[in-house]
This record gives C-alpha cells, sequence and structure tokens, in this order.
C-alpha cells in the first residue's frame, strides 16, 4: 500500500508540474508590434530633422487613424522624410504650395524623402487610405 501511495504523489505532482508548464506557454507574452526606422506599425512617421532622416531612425510623430485628412502637428508638419509603415494601405500627404495643394501618395512600406528645404511649401496633412496602391 505504502508503495501505491508514493506512485500516486508522484503521479499528481507531475501532473501539476506539466500543467504549470503548459500553462507557463500559455499565459506567454503577445508579440510586440513590428518596428522598421523606429515606426511603429501600423503607423506613418514623420522625421523632423536632416539628421534622422537620412539615418532612417527617431521618427518625431506617427499617424495610425485612417479614412479622413488629419493636420498634422509641429513635429511632423515641415518633416524631411515619412515612411509607411502599413503592408496594406498608402498615405497621401498635401503640400502647401502657396495656395495650391498639391498631394504625394506614399505606397506602402515606402520610405520617401521630403527635404523641406529642395521642394517649396511643407506637408501639412495626412490621410492614410485603404487603397493598396497610389492612384
Amino acid at each position: 500500500m505504502q508503495k501505491t501511495s508514493i506512485l500516486r504523489r508522484f503521479a499528481v505532482a507531475g501532473f501539476a508540474a506539466g500543467a504549470m508548464a503548459a500553462g507557463a506557454f500559455v499565459s506567454a507574452e503577445p508579440a510586440a508590434a513590428a518596428v522598421t526606422y523606429g515606426c511603429e506599425y501600423p503607423r506613418v512617421c514623420f522625421y523632423g530633422n536632416s539628421d534622422d532622416a537620412s539615418r532612417k531612425r527617431n521618427p518625431t510623430a506617427g499617424y495610425k487613424d485612417a479614412g479622413y485628412w488629419q493636420k498634422l502637428g509641429p513635429r511632423s508638419r515641415g518633416a524631411y522624410a515619412v515612411y509607411n509603415s502599413r503592408d496594406d494601405d498608402t498615405a497621401l500627404l498635401k503640400f502647401d504650395m502657396g495656395g495650391d495643394g498639391v498631394v504625394w501618395c506614399v505606397r506602402p512600406n515606402e520610405y520617401l524623402f521630403l527635404n523641406p528645404t529642395e521642394y517649396p511649401g511643407a506637408v501639412v496633412e495626412l490621410k492614410i487610405s485603404s487603397r493598396a496602391t497610389c492612384p
């Protein structure tokens, strides 16, 4: 009888250890969002100075809301570069060219230099579109 009692204890202990180990796998942390050029998916990120833009690092602003025109704030307005980290959406950028609204399209996963010193007018608005290709 004593052997049966000892075996039963080992079986219960083994089952409990196995359940705890399985629980550890089930409760693991979710995967972190992908980050490219310092831009976390699914954002459209802006790089506010030429050094960070040329090194593709440290975005100063990021947007993720889609479907409407958003006025850009001081950390993105007049940016040197933009990166669209989204896989299936385009980003439309509206520039202020002395009263004429010019719109550029940034394809999914595209990094685009804007260089406000070469292009007159600053990017002032953004619209994230569900279209996967530029018009």
